[in-house]
């Protein structure tokens, strides 16, 4: 059986988060040995963007985050922070992608060996953890059973999450008689400027416990995600598996979550750009009358769309299991 080290001290963040969700499973499954990159006797360092230190030169399997980027999305100067991640991509013996959408960047900006394995397997969590039944927070917010609760969940740390985008559409948007909530978790930085005028029915929690996070999520009754540049975001899985369809639009990796669990909406709220002339950190308008119709829609439809929802390529055992066959089948072309 292959031993894999992981990466040791990652940020607390969506990347970590979703790699020790990882390593717990294959060592709960018994898939694979899991042990630490300064482990001398690991066959494969499985390593993210966040960390390239190889102490023992052992064989590296890259699990690619977002493509690095200042103010463009990538040029075809590569800057030497791009330079950096192409080397180890083209060291690696396999590459494991977030989605199609990351991999379609990767391979338009960086010259990788086409050689090289490469496959794409969506993040995932613990479906017991990540539940639809469980503790929900209405009662303690003061928010009755039949008032509508949107949620959003992101770190809002620049333009890109549009944070200013969600707080507009929510305070244009009506539904009868409904009482309606938004709900904002995660930080917010203070440098951005927020939009916003006074509203009591918009909660801003800050950081969530990631233990606690499922009882945000089942508060609500839809989650709106409208960052502009996204890979496989951890939040909206996590919604998902809380029984919250999701409204998302038409760019980047977030709509390809909703095609493999059939649990939401996407809106073509966004003109389509060529990739080379994408700014993360300025962001097109949105069609906002797009998007308030989606709002509506996915209200009126949420229990249909709750009763397509197929959650088994969220789930993180199955997930785990990709990453084996993946890395054994590796091992076995090497040897």
């Amino acid at each position: 059986m292959n031993k894999i080290g992981f990466n040791l001290g990652l940020s607390k963040g969506g990347p970590s988060n979703f790699i020790r969700r990882l390593k717990i499973s294959l060592r709960d499954q018994n898939l694979l040995k899991t042990s630490f990159f300064f482990d001398p006797t690991i066959d494969f360092f499985l390593c993210t963007n966040q960390s390239f230190f190889n102490l023992w030169h052992k064989k590296l399997i890259l699990r690619v985050d977002g493509v690095p980027y200042k103010r463009f999305l990538v040029t075809k100067k590569l800057n030497n922070q791009n330079k950096k991640y192409n080397n180890h991509l083209n060291k690696s013996k396999g590459i494991i992608f977030q989605s199609h959408f990351s991999k379609k960047i990767y391979y338009k900006f960086f010259c990788i060996d086409k050689r090289i394995p490469n496959k794409v397997i969506y993040n995932g969590v613990n479906l017991k953890r990540f539940s639809q039944n469980g503790i929900n927070l209405r009662k303690k917010l003061g928010i009755k059973k039949n008032d509508i609760v949107f949620i959003a969940s992101a770190n809002y740390r620049n333009e890109n999450k549009r944070l200013n985008l969600l707080i507009e559409c929510f305070n244009k948007f009506k539904y009868g008689n409904k009482k309606i909530f938004l709900v904002i978790l995660g930080n917010v930085n203070e440098n951005l400027n927020i939009k916003t005028i006074k509203n009591d029915k918009i909660i801003f929690t800050g950081k969530i416990d990631s233990d606690k996070l499922a009882y945000w999520y089942r508060t609500g009754d839809a989650l709106l995600h409208f960052t502009y540049i996204d890979w496989c975001p951890n939040s909206v899985i996590e919604a998902i598996a809380c029984g919250l369809p999701v409204l998302t639009t038409n760019l980047g990796g977030t709509n390809e979550l909703i095609n493999i669990t059939n649990c939401g909406l996407v809106v073509k709220a966004d003109s389509k750009k060529k990739l080379s002339s994408i700014e993360p950190n300025s962001p097109p308008a949105a069609n906002i009358n797009k998007i308030l119709q989606g709002m509506k829609k996915i209200l009126k439809n949420k229990n249909k769309i709750l009763q397509k929802r197929d959650l088994k390529k969220i789930d993180i055992d199955y997930v785990s299991r990709e990453y084996t066959s993946f890395i054994k089948k590796i091992s076995k072309n090497i040897n």
